[in-house]
């Protein structure tokens, strides 16, 4: 696979998001992979992708006791319930022409599974069940936009059967709520009703996957929105959705958790801004036993993210900005406890800043924020063949940052690059055996600088533009030598480099570059240069 390929394979990925949340700001806001490449293509149909039940009970700690499942149709998901080690399965089916089938299925295993003949609701009493033309959209509810959507699909008789709230279901039937551990809610836009009904049987359930209606496809269906306020009443966050088979409806699966989140995720800062507030997010839920909700971002394409959107509004906790120019603020900060330190009282939680201190404090958290962001194996492939051509000639590469665009102003000057020149001129590196790779948004205005040296940008791995940029990153994560910008970026990437031998940043209090050790130190330096010094440095550019 190509390069360019696995980009327009990422863009389609970006294109199928679906924009179920895209209110205040939009996350698809940010150029696609294809808008960058220049090469937009019409999207293909989306794969297939279902949650995978036993893989998040399994991420979540919870070990599978007993699971009851409303809307059983044909006892599909039966063998997987028993290979995930369920010991009592309860399906609940209202269309009467399937119960005969069930308990067939049912009789073979010995009473591990039990069918009951009700429609789950929100009261007790007879209700009417919708009998569709393809059984598996029949509700209790009448079709609304379903109507509009699925066209072919249409009511072709209504039956009386018996509703119960699914308290008093397990009480008429003689069962136990406390004997199961995990709900499992499919009947077509009636999932809050049944919700509502189960008010017993919910303290004791650890995870429901139920299926959720981001638009009214059947008349009075509970929306997301109201199913998500209900949930995290009970205490429980959206650990995951899809939405496989047409945005308007899927599946969502929901833990007895907080959910910690940043809804100014994506307007707050670019990539390198979204990679520090990303793992500051996850190492709080990691300590704090939460689920992280963020908007979409790159990070789902190039990383394999895959952390739900954020829908409710959660009290907020703003980072202390308070422009101290010294480590000592920084290192072990206010937010850092957030991190550190277990509360028990932990509540949900929607962030907002930067989280860009001193790397000493993320250190013990090393290999788990490499694990983070880990580039995906298909981009990995395309530019390792690219990085081999590059180091076919020279063995070794020397990533250099320069960063310029809005540079030039408070901590954020512009290091001229003959800092750079002049470190390289007393490394004693033998040019015959190290390529400098330029990372840049003008990567040619500096190419002829290293005087000797082989040089080579992005535009030589097959990128161009915006895009230019993923691959600056990646380079510097696999560079041999790593010169950066007084920049989050390729700080960053310096912190998931996991081999290469030295790394320098240009100080504007020294006037040169020195050594860090990019898991202990400052992200940024916060020494100000005065205005007509920031002057003097681009004027040496």
């Amino acid at each position: 696979m190509n390069l360019k390929h696995f980009f327009r394979k990422l863009a389609r990925s970006i294109r199928k998001r679906v924009p179920f949340l895209r209110s205040r700001r939009s996350a698809s806001a940010r150029p696609s992979l294809a808008e960058l490449l220049g090469r937009p293509e019409p999207a293909e149909a989306a794969a297939t992708q279902m949650l995978d039940v036993g893989g998040l009970l399994r991420a979540h700690g919870i070990i599978p006791r007993g699971v009851i499942h409303v809307g059983a149709h044909q006892a599909g998901e039966l063998e997987d319930y028993l290979r995930m080690g369920f010991s009592k399965i309860l399906y609940v089916e209202a269309n009467p022409a399937l119960i005969p089938g069930l308990r067939a299925k049912a009789a073979v295993h010995g009473g591990k599974v039990i069918i009951i003949h009700a429609a789950a609701s929100d009261a007790d009493g007879t209700v009417r069940l919708r009998v569709t033309s393809m059984d598996q959209s029949s509700s209790i509810l009448p079709l609304a936009k379903h109507k509009d959507i699925y066209p072919s699909i249409r009511e072709v008789s209504q039956v009386e059967v018996r509703g119960r709230r699914l308290d008093t279901l397990l009480a008429e039937e003689g069962l136990r709520p406390e004997d199961y551990n995990f709900l499992n809610l499919d009947i077509q836009g009636a999932e809050l009703m049944a919700l509502r009904g189960a008010p017993g049987l919910l303290a004791g359930i650890e995870a429901v996957n139920t299926e959720v209606n981001l638009q009214e496809l059947y008349h009075g269906a509970g929306l997301l929105g109201e199913l998500e306020q209900f949930m995290a009443k009970l205490g429980f966050g959206r650990a995951a959705m899809v939405t496989p088979w047409h945005p308007s409806w899927g599946d969502a699966f929901y833990v007895r958790k907080p959910v910690v989140t940043m809804t100014s995720f994506g307007s707050n800062g670019r990539f390198a801004n979204q990679l520090f507030q990303y793992l500051y997010l996850q190492l709080v839920a990691r300590r704090q036993g939460a689920l992280v909700q963020v908007p979409g971002w790159v990070g789902c394409e190039l990383f394999g993210r895959s952390d739900p959107e954020p829908l409710l509004a959660l009290p907020e906790w703003r980072e202390s900005m308070d422009g101290t120019n010294g480590s000592a603020a920084l290192l072990g900060c206010e937010w850092t406890r957030q991190f550190k330190e277990k509360n028990p009282a932990f509540a949900s939680t929607d962030y907002w800043g930067y989280f860009m201190g001193h790397s000493r404090d993320l250190a013990s958290d090393r290999d788990y924020i490499r694990g983070l962001f880990r580039f995906q194996p298909e981009f990995v492939e395309s530019a390792e063949i690219r990085l081999a051509q590059l180091r076919s000639s020279r063995r070794r590469i020397l990533a250099v940052h320069l960063r310029r665009g809005d540079y030039g102003y408070g901590y954020f000057f512009r290091a001229p690059c003959a800092w750079y020149e002049a470190w390289l001129g007393r490394s004693g590196l033998d040019p015959s055996e190290w390529a400098v790779y330029v990372c840049s948004e003008t990567p040619a205005d500096y190419r002829g600088r290293f005087a000797g040296f082989k040089t080579a940008d992005a535009s030589d791995l097959g990128a161009t533009g915006s895009l230019a940029a993923y691959l600056d990153f990646y380079v510097m994560t696999k560079a041999d030598k790593v010169l950066t910008s007084n920049s989050s970026f390729s700080f960053m990437a310096a912190m998931l480099n996991e081999t290469a031998s030295e790394f320098l940043r240009p100080s504007a209090e020294t006037e040169g570059l020195v050594a860090f050790d990019p898991w202990d130190a400052d992200v940024l330096l916060r020494f100000t240069p005065t205005p007509e010094t920031h002057q003097r440095f681009i004027k040496q550019d």
